[in-house]
């Protein structure tokens, strides 16, 4: 049975240290998302990927975004119980992936609104 030492040592993160993890994140985020995008959807709508999966399983492209941010919440919780070094992509990955995941799930809820609400309509909704 593994016996655990907690040491008493405070870890402190800064507001400028906090703020350059935020940049790098987004800096990251950013490059990620648009190279993965061009990979998986058409330019004329970049979501086109979510929602031709979600046709093919006769749900919505929400559902879909939510399936694969459910699929990363698992893996980290897996790496992280386990305390092992993963095999392929790092915890760093999955969670910033499960960021991305979660930017796609609001873009896609955007895009729903859109859909149903048409420009040339105002809309009064909070989305």
């Amino acid at each position: 049975m593994p016996v655990f030492i907690y040491l008493s040592i405070k870890i402190v993160m800064t507001r400028e240290e906090q703020l350059k993890v935020y940049q790098d994140f987004s800096n990251q985020f950013s490059e990620i998302m648009l190279s993965k995008g061009m990979d998986y959807a058409q330019d004329a709508d970049v979501l086109s990927n979510f929602k031709l999966v979600a046709e093919i399983c006769g749900t919505t492209s929400e559902i879909i975004a939510m399936v694969h941010m459910a699929t990363k919440v698992v893996r980290l919780g897996n790496l992280l119980n386990r305390g092992t070094v993963p095999n392929n992509e790092s915890i760093a990955d999955s969670a910033m992936d499960l960021g991305l995941y979660s930017m796609l799930f609001r873009m896609l809820k955007m895009d729903a609104v859109k859909t149903a609400y048409p420009v040339s309509q105002p809309v009064n909704r909070v989305a």
